[in-house]
Formats: C-alpha cells, structure tokens, sequence
C-alpha cells in the first residue's frame, strides 16, 4: 500500500490533470506517468493488470463499503479514525477513476490507430 503517496497523487490527477487529458495520447512522458499511476491504482484496490472491469468494480465497492464514513462515526470512533477512513474512501473512488480513465484513453488510442486515414 503507497498510501499518503498515492492519495496525492490520485487526487492531484483526478482535480488537475483531467484537464490536460486529452494529451495522453500525445505526450510520451505523460503516457509513462499515467501508465504508472494506473498501475498504482490497481494495487490499492488489490487487482491485477489483467483483471476484468468486474473484477475490479468488486474490489472497489468491497474496499469503499469497508471504509465508508458513515461506518465510523465521529461520536463513536474520534475525529481521527472518522478522517481517515474518510480519505481512504475517497481515494478508493479516485483510483476507479484513474483506472477507467487510463483504459478508456487506450480503447479510444486502438481506435484512432486502427482506423484508416482519408
């Protein structure tokens, strides 16, 4: 687990670099960073490269309900508990994204590779 890193990161992605996405295609090194960041995700969520979008839609419900926020209530647990379960949460969901964003950039790169040119 890379945890705080990759909270960051994920985060950084999903809310920065959704912008720049349509560069992904382009950009090399942006291809490489992506590249490792999916791999990254696919960690946190215990999954493998070749695990089915089920497969991995389980894993992230599975870890999401685990930590839900709404399992650990501030009265009961602390602020502490309360806000890290929280950021787990969060960073469940942002891996999601990253996930299906990376794989949809690669169905949509097949696609403009296969296609002819006129």
């Amino acid at each position: 687990v890379h945890g705080r890193s990759l909270m960051d990161t994920s985060l950084n992605y999903c809310f920065a670099e959704r912008k720049t996405k349509s560069n992904l295609i382009s950009n090399d090194r942006l291809n490489i960073k992506s590249r490792k960041l999916y791999l990254m995700a696919l960690e946190q969520l215990g999954c493998q490269e070749s695990s089915s979008n089920d497969e991995i839609r389980q894993a992230r419900d599975r870890l999401a309900k685990e930590h839900h926020p709404d399992l650990w209530p501030e009265s009961k647990y602390g602020n502490e508990k309360h806000e890290a379960e929280s950021t787990r949460y969060i960073q469940y969901w942002a891996c999601w994204t990253i996930i299906n964003d990376y794989r949809t950039e690669k169905r949509w790169q097949m696609l403009s590779e296969s296609s002819p040119t006129v």
